[in-house]
């Protein structure tokens, strides 16, 4: 970087400081010549001011010394000459200058300023020279890093060497996942203000923070989806040189970031497909643990599982999603990257009768031991999660049956974590039948009652009776009837049928055969 100290000593030259020697180590960006009385509205800042001094007067010169000062010039150079106005700097033009610490230097007679001009522009184009082959060196450091391999780590640490500056890799949650040095891992905390801002932007985000550690760029890492964030600090605002490594820096990475994330969706998708299978199809003991193995990230379905290891299920749904999984299996993918989980197209699982087609996300989730070690919820967003009881590899249908209908429970409920042993000992024995079975159970208790009132209203009334526990005013408002109509079709129900529905047992007996309809997801 080109100094006003490093301008005294180009040979030839012959320039001379004789006042504001403290402000010799200030970098210059131009050389500038002008006559006017003022020119600082034509200066940009870094610029060596040259000047005949033809309008300079001893009552004017802390002014116009000021306003040059002001305008961020580094310097100012007076040209002396037999024919000129000075043949050395006046005395007051130098204490003006001491006063403003504002370098003044002597321009001898034989120095052109065109002389000076062209030194000054020359060892900026020197300098910028040197910069960007400096920058060429520390890129090809940088994609020698990247094509070595070794994940994220090693280009960091090219990129912390060439820029003096710590480097921290982050995912789009902001969770460090590599930094250089380490400790620098503590400091991706400083994005927090913008994270969510620099989320919702993608690839198109960008950030500065600025504070008294210094300060932090975030750029977004990814080709096609956000992937994570590159985060580069230090004490100083970054140079050219510097931003222009982490640019290139944060394209690599971008480069790494896609190869592993195909590579963990490939895994991913393989999990997914291992546990669809372990919890639709009818298996043995030693395939059903092959595919446990398998869907936990092990070895291939064939290679069979140890006995006696044991799993539940997880039934997930997104309240705010419209029914759409895709959202919540990308969060799932993204918080708990180990989780086999996939998406299952079924009927409604609820407790209120509907058979409308829904989307769940099925997860495995560990027999023994906090859900959220597994799967943290609180990043998930609006969610309910209905949790199967523990079951042996060979027994996944049944603990899908359980979650789906422990989410069914979780929903009317409002409860946001269901867990099927406490939700009902008739629900949990009923889902470990398997749905072909559960649902020739409601057929024979049902059907025969479907035609007894016209307009199909045999099974809703019923329906609503029960889930109100025979409370008349309760039932006929979710139906939407007053309760003498209500009375009035159950009358003709109990006439009918001949079942007695103030009776426990026959009551027990219909509402048994309507969960084992949802169970069944009819």
């Amino acid at each position: 970087m080109l100094t006003v100290r490093g301008l005294l000593a180009e040979p030839g030259l012959g320039l001379r400081a004789v006042a504001g020697l403290a402000g010799l180590d200030r970098p210059l960006a131009s050389a500038h010549v002008s006559e006017v009385p003022d020119p600082a509205p034509w200066l940009q800042g870094g610029e060596l001011m040259m000047t005949t001094g033809m309008l300079l007067s001893p009552e004017h010169a802390e002014g116009y010394l000021g306003r040059i000062a002001e305008a961020g010039a580094s310097a100012v150079a007076l040209g002396l000459g037999v024919e000129l106005t000075f043949h050395e700097a006046p005395q007051w033009l130098a204490e003006a200058a001491d006063r403003l610490d504002l370098p003044l230097l002597e321009v001898p007679q034989q120095t052109p300023f065109i002389a000076v001009t062209k030194a000054v522009f020359a060892r900026l184009a020197e300098d910028q020279y040197a910069e960007l082959a400096k920058a060429h060196d520390a890129q090809r450091a940088l994609t020698a890093a990247a094509a070595r391999g070794g994940g994220p780590a090693p280009l960091l640490a090219a990129l912390a060497r060439s820029t003096e500056r710590w480097a921290v890799v982050t995912d789009p949650l902001g969770h460090p996942l590599v930094a250089e040095p380490t400790a620098a891992a503590e400091r991706a905390g400083l994005i927090d203000p913008e994270l969510e801002r620099l989320r919702a932007a993608g690839l198109r985000g960008g950030a500065v923070v600025s504070g008294p550690e210094g300060e932090v760029r975030a750029m977004p890492l990814g080709v096609d989806r956000l992937l994570g964030f590159l985060l580069v600090g230090g004490v100083t605002a970054p140079g050219t040189y510097e931003r222009a490594l982490a640019a290139t820096a944060a394209c690599l990475l971008s480069l790494d970031a896609e190869r592993t994330a195909a590579a963990e969706r490939l895994a991913r998708e393989a999990r997914g497909a291992a546990l669809r299978r372990l919890v639709t199809e009818e298996l043995s003991a030693e395939l059903a643990g092959g595919l446990l193995r398998a869907a936990r990230g092990g070895a291939a379905p064939e290679a069979g599982g140890p006995p006696g290891r044991r799993l539940r299920i997880g039934a997930l749904r997104a309240e705010d999603e419209a029914g759409d999984t895709a959202p919540l299996l990308d969060r799932i993918a993204l918080v708990a990257p180990g989780v086999a989980a996939f998406d299952l197209v079924e009927a409604n699982v609820g407790t209120g009768g509907s058979s409308a087609a829904e989307r769940v996300a099925v997860a495995l989730l560990p027999e023994d031991g906090d859900i959220e070690a597994a799967l943290p919820l609180g990043e998930l967003g609006d969610i309910r999660v209905g949790v199967s009881a523990g079951v042996r590899p060979e027994e996944a249908p049944a603990a899908l049956r359980q979650a789906r209908y422990a989410l069914g429970v979780g929903r009317r409920t409002g409860s946001r974590v269901t867990d099927a042993a406490g939700a009902g000992s008739s629900g949990l024995l009923l889902s470990l039948g398997g749905p072909t079975v559960l649902a020739g159970f409601a057929s024979a208790v049902l059907d025969p009652l479907e035609d007894i009132l016209d307009g199909g209203q045999t099974l809703p009334t019923l329906r609503a009776f029960l889930d109100a526990n025979g409370a008349w005013e309760t039932a006929a408002a979710d139906l939407g009837v007053h309760r003498h109509t209500l009375r009035h079709r159950i009358r003709r129900i109990a006439q009918a049928s001949g079942r007695d529905l103030e009776s426990a047992t026959e009551r027990m007996d219909l509402a048994l055969a309507f969960l084992a309809r949802d169970l069944a997801g009819e």
